[in-house]
């Protein structure tokens, strides 16, 4: 409820300092300059720190190639949203995922893939997915992709989240 107080004011004072920025701006005519950066963090989650990583890998013919992530030993990565790019000669099509580690369990989850069009004699597959996967502090996060036709191609990835610092003691809390 507090981060929603907040972020109704922040609205309110925004909104009234645009108006205001707008009947000054109407009324003399002049330049308004907007300077500074404003600083934003999340004050519910102090611990959260932006985490985004891509890669590309050639997919040799008739197999896969993959993509490792390092996770920070001090931090766990929560994993948010995964999107990958794949793309090879006509009729080639993407299969693609995530390895994903948490103390003894963790898996490989599937990243859908829709083919979006030929261009330039190259075919063309994007996917998106969004997520909740933990990988522990010091993993490796792998991504990998597979081209459904013999022959070489291109694989991309990108995965953003958020890593937590684990702090002193016994690490990271289990999620």
């Amino acid at each position: 409820m507090p981060r929603f107080k907040a972020t109704l004011f922040a609205i309110a004072i925004t909104a009234a300092f645009a108006s205001t920025q707008c009947l000054a701006q109407s009324k003399t005519g002049a330049t308004v300059t907007v300077s500074g950066i404003t600083s934003v963090r999340d004050v519910d989650n102090p611990a959260r720190q932006a985490f985004v990583r891509s890669g590309h890998c050639e997919v040799p013919a008739a197999t896969s190639c993959n993509v490792n992530i390092s996770v920070p030993a001090d931090s766990m990565l929560v994993i948010e949203t995964i999107s990958v790019r794949g793309q090879g000669a006509a009729g080639t099509r993407l299969i693609a995922g995530v390895l994903h580690s948490f103390g003894n369990s963790g898996g490989t989850v599937y990243v859908p893939a829709a083919f979006v069009g030929t261009f330039s004699g190259t075919d063309i597959s994007v996917g998106t997915q969004s997520v909740r996967l933990y990988a522990q502090p010091g993993s490796t996060v792998q991504a990998f992709g597979s081209l459904t036709n013999a022959v070489t191609g291109l694989f991309a990835v990108s995965i953003s989240g958020h890593l937590v610092k684990c702090g002193a003691g016994d690490g990271c809390p289990t999620p």
